[in-house]
């Protein structure tokens, strides 16, 4: 699968990680501003919606009904640890 320029795969992740110590955090956005510490990593299945609206993202969860995909991949997922039950 082609990616969009500027977007990361996995092989830019490993090589962005080799420069930093093992015990560096890993973050992701806050919901409104700053960051919160990114939980595990999860590892998915995922379809990619080309075309999708704005306010939706262009990968969504396979066990969704409604979805007409042109390409199905093996992503990698991080979110926030805040939040989680």
């Amino acid at each position: 699968m082609r990616h969009p320029e500027g977007t990361m795969t996995v092989k830019d992740l490993r090589k962005a990680l080799r420069s930093l110590p093992d015990d560096a955090p890993v973050l992701v956005p806050g919901y409104e501003d700053g960051y919160e510490y990114a939980a595990a990593p999860v590892i998915a299945t995922m379809a990619f919606e080309e075309g999708s609206p704005g306010w939706s993202g262009q990968w969504q969860e396979l066990d969704l009904p409604d979805y007409t995909t042109r390409s199905i991949a093996r992503v990698v997922v991080l979110t926030a640890t805040r939040g989680e039950s």
